[in-house]
């Protein structure tokens, strides 16, 4: 299973364990569900770094549950006041069910990870 190697699922309680055990560099993907403060402050670290492109990887970001985030996070807002771009929105994504991340995140690690030694 050649595929396997580029692609490990980690399931912790709690952001700092990631972030102590886990190098942000060395990861494919990351669903965010919500949380507090500390949750916040890993998501914008992580997109923050997307957005300067200080990462060599691509990295797939799950933001899970909308009708959370959406009300204590108001990203569109941010671009209406020219605080980000509209592009920076697309270094995540929304989702409400475990089918659509499922899928989002298949597709995300297939083309980046798992068929690039068959890209050539």
């Amino acid at each position: 299973m050649p595929a396997a190697s580029y692609v490990s699922l980690v399931i912790v309680p709690a952001a700092s364990v990631v972030e102590t055990r886990f190098p942000l560099p060395s990861w494919s993907f990351l669903v965010v569900f919500p949380g507090g403060f500390g949750t916040m402050d890993e998501l914008m670290e992580l997109l923050t770094l997307l957005q300067t492109a200080k990462l060599k990887k691509k990295i797939a970001v799950v933001v899970y549950g909308s009708g959370y985030w959406n009300k204590v996070l108001d990203l569109h807002e941010m671009v209406n006041r020219g605080t980000i771009s509209r592009e920076d929105l697309s270094h995540f994504r929304m989702i409400d069910t475990p089918g659509e991340a499922f899928d989002y995140l298949r597709d995300f690690l297939t083309k980046h990870y798992i068929n690039r030694d068959k890209r050539g």
